[in-house]
């Protein structure tokens, strides 16, 4: 054998000996078009995950850093999934997000070569939980199959039925005509069970259903209405998801006027103002017009939730306005910082709170007031024994920028 033959080799020994490693350090995410990865699925016979994430989400980078590099992780998706990254505000990322009905990020898809929907999760997760969750993907595919099969074959068995609802709810699969028919054999006398309350949130989003026209019926007086797993919270996230699942993306603008009228006679003031407000903001966040948006987040904080001293959904608004890549205007952020002031003034000890007006301040470039806030907070949660690296994160921000 020659030397040239020897070298050549050597050099393709070591080439597959440095990139063993390399392609097992993490996940393999393609860069070819969404079609293009639907071909490989089908060709490979694998199944696909897409990481639909923005530039900007905090959690994202935290899944990039941690979780997607992880040399396991990397192991179990490259060798079971195709993979595929897509940034939601570039390129044909803002299509795919409105097609999937995307809002928040980090969202994980899981789906078959079809690019038809298998499991979704929103927000980041540890490395033990993500792999967890991509064998929970592959197992409920099995499982499907056989849930299909039997439910073809007659099994109406109510238990059954509530696991086959469940399955195909994670699929973005319709499940309201098959949930009709289960509360309907439940019969009346059960459906305002706890329970019951809850599958029906999960599973029937029409406002005009036999369901929801009962429960309207039969709701509970004002002193209650509002409390978690009541007749009236279950109405009240009906319509919620309805109106920003159905009628805003669909601009059924005639629909959404009937709607309006209807909430005004199924609910009390303070919850029909709430459903205004919410066809306004979603119109506002669906057109991209953030001027508007912000415009009546701020009247609707103003005049509701600062009057009744609701904190937490106060300090909810200015935590949107701080993770919003798209809400940069000092005025508006200065509206959010009032609010927090108001909100700490009356809950001058709550490290949560302080903490968004920490953020608050960092993206107005307030970096000095941003750190003392901080390390209060920090201070007030290793007195409580609390764990306080949520904030101890944003310090290092801070002090990397």
């Amino acid at each position: 054998m020659n030397k040239i033959k020897i070298n050549n080799i050597v050099i393709g020994l070591f080439i597959l000996f440095i990139s063993g490693p390399i392609q097992a350090q993490g996940i393999d995410f393609k860069t070819d078009s969404w079609q293009a990865v639907k071909n490989k699925a089908k060709e490979e016979n694998k199944l696909i995950f897409v990481d639909v994430y923005t530039t900007w989400c905090g959690p994202c980078k935290t899944m990039d850093k941690y979780v997607f590099s992880d040399q396991n992780v990397g192991a179990f998706y490259n060798d079971q999934f195709i993979s595929f990254k897509i940034d939601a505000e570039k390129g044909a990322g803002p299509d795919f997000a409105r097609e999937h009905h995307i809002s928040s990020y980090p969202t994980f898809l899981f789906m078959d070569g079809d690019g038809k929907l298998l499991m979704r999760k929103n927000g980041a997760v540890a490395t033990d939980e993500f792999l967890q969750l991509g064998q929970k993907v592959l197992d409920s595919e099995k499982a499907l199959a056989t849930m299909t099969s039997a439910y073809t074959n007659g099994n109406r068995d109510p238990a059954f039925i509530l696991k086959y609802l469940a399955s195909l709810k994670e699929r973005d699969v319709p499940t309201e005509d098959m949930a009709l028919w289960y509360f309907a054999m439940m019969g009346q006398e059960n459906w305002m069970s706890r329970e019951n309350l809850k599958l029906i949130r999960t599973y029937i989003h029409n406002p005009y259903s036999s369901v929801i026209q009962f429960l309207e019926k039969n709701k509970e007086p004002v002193e209650v209405a509002m409390q978690y797993g009541t007749v009236y919270f279950t109405l009240y996230k009906v319509y919620e998801n309805y109106i920003k699942k159905t009628l805003v993306p669909k601009r059924a603008d005639k629909e959404i006027d009937q709607i309006l009228s209807k909430t005004a006679v199924v609910f009390y003031p303070k919850e029909a103002a709430y459903f205004h407000f919410l066809v306004k903001k979603e119109i506002a966040k669906r057109d991209k017009d953030w001027e508007s948006y912000t415009k009546h987040a701020i009247t609707y904080v103003n005049k509701h939730l600062l009057t009744t001293k609701d904190y937490a959904s106060v300090n909810n608004w200015a935590m949107v306005f701080y993770n919003s890549e798209n809400i940069t205007d000092t005025h508006v952020l200065n509206e959010a910082l009032k609010w927090m002031d108001f909100v700490i003034k009356n809950n001058k000890e709550d490290p949560n709170y302080l903490d968004t007006q920490a953020r608050v301040l960092y993206k107005l470039g307030r970096k000095k007031e941003a750190l003392m806030t901080s390390k209060k907070a920090v201070k007030i949660l290793k007195k409580a024994g609390a764990n306080p690296s949520f904030v101890l994160a944003l310090i290092e921000e801070i002090k990397a920028n």
